[in-house]
């Protein structure tokens, strides 16, 4: 990984946080480079297109990640059609990804 200096990886599971009643229909998950002080250098999302496979949304704002994080989509292309966000999370994990899914809703 070629991540900012004080980034690191991490991801969100958006159907097991708190706000998942508010979150789209699909099942997604959100994929950063975070850091503590400068808050997120970039964000895209997997998103699971029914039995079809995975859908990787990203903005023209974090096509960074392409050069910050091969291993992952190279590590996903592997996976081959039909690819779950099983799948994109085993790979996260994999590559040290840390799940900042917020569960319990804050003040609870």
């Amino acid at each position: 990984m070629n991540l900012p200096a004080d980034a690191f990886l991490d991801y969100v599971i958006a159907k097991e946080a708190y706000y998942a009643r508010v979150t789209r229909d699909e099942p997604e998950i959100q994929i950063r480079a975070s850091s503590r002080e400068d808050g997120v250098h970039w964000e895209f999302s997997a998103i699971q297109v029914g039995n079809i496979g995975v859908q990787i949304c990203i903005f023209d704002d974090a096509w960074q990640a392409f050069t910050d994080l091969p291993e992952f989509f190279q590590a996903l292309t592997g996976r081959g059609k039909g690819a779950t966000l099983d799948d994109v999370r085993d790979i996260l994990d994999g590559l040290g990804g840390v799940d900042s899914t917020q569960r319990m809703e804050p003040g609870r």
